[in-house]
C-alpha cells in the first residue's frame, strides 16, 4: 500500500499538513513527519527569502552599513516573508540596517539604513534575533562539511510560539550539488537551548555524481538510519533540487519525498522488512 502524507503550504502563511490514514506509520511516527513537512517547507521559504534579500542588500547598502551586519533574522508578513539585517546596538536593541520584502517573486518594500537614523528591531525580530545569539553562543563545536560560512536560519516552531529552531547548515558549493552532512538544529525556548541535533554523521553531498552524456537525472537516493521517517533536511532539499528523493530507514522502509505544484509530499514506497 502506498501511502500519501501531503504538506499544503498557504499562499502567504504557514504551511499546514494534512495526513491521510497510514497504519504502517505508528502515531508518533505520523506526528513526527508532519512536523518535518512543516518545518522542511518553512527552512525552504525562509532560506529563499534570505537568499533574496541579501542580493538586494549588497547592491543597497554603502560598505559602512555593510561591516555592521550581524545576523538577520525573517518575520512572515501579508505579502510574503520579510528578511532583516541587523546590527548591534546593545543586546536588547539591535538596529534594522536593511528589510525588504520576498513575495515569492520579486523585492518589495525595502527599507535601507542613513545615518542619524535610529531604526530597532521589532518586538517578533528581537525574539528570533535573541535566540539566534542564544543558540550560536551555545551550540559549541559543530562539524561541518564546508570551510564557507555557514547558512545560519532561524524558524519558529510552527505549534509553539516560545519555541525557536535555529538551523545552521552547510552551504551550497554548486547549484547541482546539495550536502546532506554538516546541518544542525539547535533549539531554544525562554532564552535558553533545550535540545540539538545533528542530522548526518558524514559529509554526503547528493547530485554530485555524474551521469551519463545526455541524460536526465529522475530522482535521487539517500540511506538516513537516524530517524524513522524523513527530515525536515530531506524535504528542504526536493524543494531545492526539484528532484524526488528517496530515503531509506534502518527498519527497511523506503519513502519517496517530492513537491508537486508547490507542496510536499511523502509516500512510503518500500514496507518494513
Amino acid at each position: 500500500m502506498i501511502i500519501r502524507l501531503a504538506a499544503a503550504l498557504l499562499a502567504l502563511g504557514t504551511p499546514v499538513a494534512a495526513v491521510r490514514a497510514a497504519p504502517q506509520l505508528s502515531a508518533a511516527e505520523q506526528s513526527q513527519l508532519r512536523q518535518n513537512l512543516e518545518l522542511g517547507t518553512l527552512l525552504y521559504r525562509y532560506d529563499q527569502s534570505a537568499w533574496h534579500v541579501t542580493d538586494a542588500m549588497l547592491e543597497a547598502l554603502p560598505a559602512e552599513a555593510k561591516a555592521r551586519i550581524r545576523g538577520y533574522v525573517t518575520t512572515p508578513t501579508p505579502n510574503g516573508l520579510r528578511t532583516t539585517f541587523f546590527g548591534e546596538g546593545g543586546f536588547a536593541s539591535y538596529q534594522r540596517l536593511y528589510s525588504a520584502v520576498w513575495t515569492g517573486s520579486a523585492i518589495t518594500d525595502a527599507w535601507q539604513f542613513k545615518a542619524g537614523e535610529e531604526s530597532p528591531l521589532t518586538e517578533g525580530e528581537l525574539r528570533l534575533a535573541q535566540a539566534r545569539k542564544t543558540a550560536i553562543d551555545g551550540m559549541g563545536t559543530l562539524t561541518m562539511c564546508s570551510r564557507d560560512r555557514p547558512n545560519v536560519i532561524v524558524v519558529p516552531d510552527p505549534g509553539d510560539a516560545a519555541l525557536t529552531h535555529v538551523y545552521v547548515m552547510t552551504p551550497q558549493a554548486r547549484n547541482d550539488s546539495f550536502p546532506m552532512g554538516g546541518h544542525h538544529r539547535i533549539d531554544v525556548k525562554d532564552g535558553k537551548v533545550v535540545a540539538s541535533r545533528e542530522f548526518a554523521k558524514s559529509c554526503l553531498e547528493l547530485g554530485s555524481q555524474k551521469i551519463p552524456e545526455g541524460a536526465k537525472a529522475a530522482g535521487m537516493l539517500i540511506t538516513h538510519l537516524l530517524d524513522p521517517v524523513p527530515t525536515e533536511i530531506h524535504v528542504f532539499t526536493v524543494f531545492g533540487s526539484g528532484l524526488p528523493l528517496y530515503v531509506s530507514v534502518r527498519d527497511g522502509r523506503v519513502y519517496s519525498v517530492e513537491v508537486t505544484e508547490g507542496k510536499a509530499q511523502v509516500e512510503v514506497v518500500q514496507s518494513k522488512r
